[in-house]
């Protein structure tokens, strides 16, 4: 594949448009990695079934090792999974201090070369592109994943088995029906220059979503020649899935909404949740693990009665009130 970009007039995304319109993706990106860690993926990435990129912030060392004990362990411990932490660069010398000795000892950092901000999200989610077109070409899916979330990874590996045939396709919390922010006074403030069209593509939520890795440099092609939009989602899985042809569907088991922390059966039946605190991750870990809890079991068909769903707080009754505490035969 090999992702082509180039950069010139490098500006921080935020910063007043020049007189002749919004500047493109590619005057924004920085393209390589001040931590490549491109050993994680040998043979680029023949044999591998996922790459988990999981973004974090450059100071959130502890939640990283909190994950590392829960729900990213069996990725790690796995030989056809590649996870990595992707960070960005901070000015906080201590902070980078840290980040180079965490490297060091754990071998899952992935250190981009902009900066770390809110307006850089689709940056962040460029860089895994990035990072996956350059190191693990050969891999058959990539989940973008946020370090706030409970990941099932049991149920995540049946998902990508049963659908290991499909190929150019984003899977995720499908939002159908977006409107841009046109007022200058929201932050979500999106000018015509930028999008011009009344709505914005299908997109996917943004906490979690699983492409197919041949997807990847078509999405990343295509917005590196669009004007940068800050709102991740919307311009990685919606603006750049479209302009490259790739289809978006719904799994309504990539959950991007919070769980109660003690609803053990619903995590068991999800791919994931989304706004789960840190200190409830090990519990949670445990009783999704604990045999003596007895729930319905996750399978890839269980959730294709809310696949239709079109809106979102239809979608969300739909996932909370399946009756996930019954024993499956």
């Amino acid at each position: 594949m090999n992702l082509q970009y180039k950069t010139k007039n490098r500006r921080v995304p935020g910063e007043q448009p020049p007189a002749d319109g919004p500047v493109l993706t590619r005057d924004y990106y920085e393209p390589g990695f001040k931590i490549p860690s491109g050993y994680l993926c040998a043979d680029g990435g023949n044999g591998v079934q996922l790459v988990m990129m999981v973004q974090s912030r450059p100071g959130k060392a502890a939640v990283r090792r909190t994950l590392r004990r829960t729900w990213a362990r069996p990725g790690i411990q796995r030989t056809d999974v590649v996870l990595a932490f992707l960070v960005a660069r901070t000015n906080d010398s201590a902070v980078q201090e840290s980040i180079e000795k965490e490297a060091d000892i754990f071998g899952d950092i992935v250190q981009a070369n902009f900066v770390d901000h809110y307006n850089n999200l689709t940056l962040k989610s460029l860089a895994t592109l990035e990072w996956v077109d350059t190191f693990c070409p050969k891999a058959k899916f990539v989940l973008k994943a946020d370090d706030d979330l409970f990941i099932n990874f049991n149920n995540l590996m049946q998902f990508i088995e049963y659908h290991q045939d499909k190929r150019n396709i984003i899977y995720g919390n499908l939002v159908s029906s977006p409107k841009p922010e046109r007022d200058p006074k929201s932050v979500f403030y999106v000018s015509e220059a930028i999008w011009d069209q009344p709505m914005f593509p299908r997109y996917m939520g943004g906490p979690m979503y699983l492409i197919s890795t041949d997807a990847v440099c078509g999405i990343f092609q295509h917005l590196m020649k669009r004007p940068y939009l800050f709102i991740e989602d919307v311009a990685v899985t919606g603006i750049g899935a479209q302009g490259a042809g790739v289809g978006r569907r719904r799994a309504p088991e990539i959950y991007t909404y919070p769980v109660p922390s003690n609803n053990t059966c619903l995590f068991r039946a999800l791919l994931g949740a989304h706004q789960i605190p840190t200190d409830d991750l090990v519990d949670i870990w445990r009783r999704v693990h604990d045999p003596d809890i007895a729930c319905r079991k996750y399978s890839p068909t269980l959730w294709d009665h809310c696949i239709d769903v079109a809106e979102q707080a239809p979608l969300q009754d739909c996932i909370m009130t399946l009756n996930t505490t019954a024993e499956s035969a």
